[in-house]
């Protein structure tokens, strides 16, 4: 990525892995807690506390890395109406998910607490394939531009 640090790109994937990867593993608990469905599996009490704050802490590194990616990467992209599809849809993801992650925690109605953990769930895993064919969609841009 053109305008970044060498190792950028490298903590970038680093950090929607484990925010991924975490959220999956969090789903089902969050499904079973907030809207009392019967799941055959979910993740043991003693570590979701852990899991939670490696979900928070990537969480805080995307956003951060989201606020980096702002300043080169997506104006770029708007400016060339490269990828605008993938790119809106995936910073329109990432915004609700903040928005959202906010609120779990933040509402006083347990109504409105639960409504937004289920958009988050449902943006979370909406964004992981989004993110998915955002980078490859780059990747065969990129190719493509290499072998012309």
């Amino acid at each position: 990525m053109k305008g970044y640090p060498r190792r950028f790109y490298y903590w970038l994937m680093a950090a929607f892995a484990g925010l991924g990867v975490s959220g999956l593993v969090l789903t089902p608990t969050t499904l079973m807690l907030r809207f009392d469905t019967s799941l055959a599996w979910r993740i043991a009490a003693e570590s979701r506390v852990f899991v939670a704050a490696v979900h928070a802490a990537c969480g805080f590194v995307v956003s951060w890395i989201f606020g980096a990616l702002w300043t080169v990467h997506i104006r770029a992209g708007w400016r060339q109406r490269r990828q605008l599809g993938s790119g809106l849809t995936l910073a329109s993801a990432l915004l609700g998910l903040i928005l959202t992650g906010v609120g779990i925690y933040y509402l006083a109605s347990d109504a409105w607490a639960n409504a937004a953990a289920g958009l988050h769930v449902a943006l979370g895993l909406g964004g992981i394939a989004v993110f998915g064919w955002h980078a490859w969609k780059g990747h065969r841009l990129r190719r493509r531009a290499a072998r012309d």
